[in-house]
């Protein structure tokens, strides 16, 4: 056989050989690629489910232990009052059935800051010090009972709801800050992973306790 016949035919497999290899690795790579990307997709989207029930469940909390707390500060009448702390205790139910569940899903979703930021429990051992959203609860609960039994400083339990109101807005913001991050990267196709770092946001108050970043100054 002719060495140009030959070699044309040798290149030619060669060609086709390699080609198939490359094109089959080529493959693999856009798929695993495809496959993760995905994945990312799907977590994002649980996570902002997350961040819904979360947040929902926080301000429902929040707004009932505010109209017991405004029925007892204006001296409502005693039915108005009860009436109040005993909504109040209901969506307390709810919230301590699913406390465990959530920090876990928090954790899993947002990262461990990000739970310790909603429920801590080495705040067991300081609870007049609170940092978590869980035992913030727990305390302004307490003082406006103490309130209603004339028994607590107003200007204290005041203070203690105005704090919570601000790091329940401190954690929202954050939590939202994250699935700002990850829709961004899932829009430059890249990505995205849960982190701890956070970037500045809207802030209700003038403090941002609760939160890992300084307010904007």
């Amino acid at each position: 056989m002719d060495a140009e016949v030959r070699s044309l035919i040798i290149g030619f497999v060669l060609t086709t050989v390699l080609g198939g290899v490359f094109g089959a690795w080529f493959q693999r790579l856009a798929w695993r690629r495809q496959a993760r990307l995905e994945m990312a997709k799907q977590s994002y989207i649980d996570s902002t489910a997350l961040y819904s029930e979360a947040t929902r469940l926080i301000d429902r909390r929040y707004y009932g232990l505010f109209r017991w707390y405004l029925s007892v500060r204006d001296r409502s009448a005693t039915a108005v009052v009860e009436a109040r702390e005993l909504q109040y205790y209901q969506t307390v139910g709810v919230w301590n059935e699913s406390l465990r569940i959530l920090h876990n899903r928090l954790r899993m979703d947002f990262g461990e800051m990000r739970a310790l930021a909603f429920l801590d429990y080495a705040d067991d051992f300081k609870p007049e010090q609170p940092e978590s959203l869980h035992y913030r609860f727990v305390r302004a609960t307490q003082l406006v009972r103490l309130l209603f039994a004339d028994r607590a400083d107003l200007d204290e339990v005041t203070s203690a709801i105005n704090e919570l109101n601000w790091a329940l807005t401190a954690f929202a913001n954050d939590a939202a800050n994250d699935l700002m991050q990850r829709s961004r990267s899932l829009s430059a196709l890249k990505l995205a992973s849960s982190s701890d770092e956070a970037t500045p946001g809207l802030i209700s108050g003038p403090q941002h306790p609760g939160g890992k970043h300084d307010p904007p100054t």
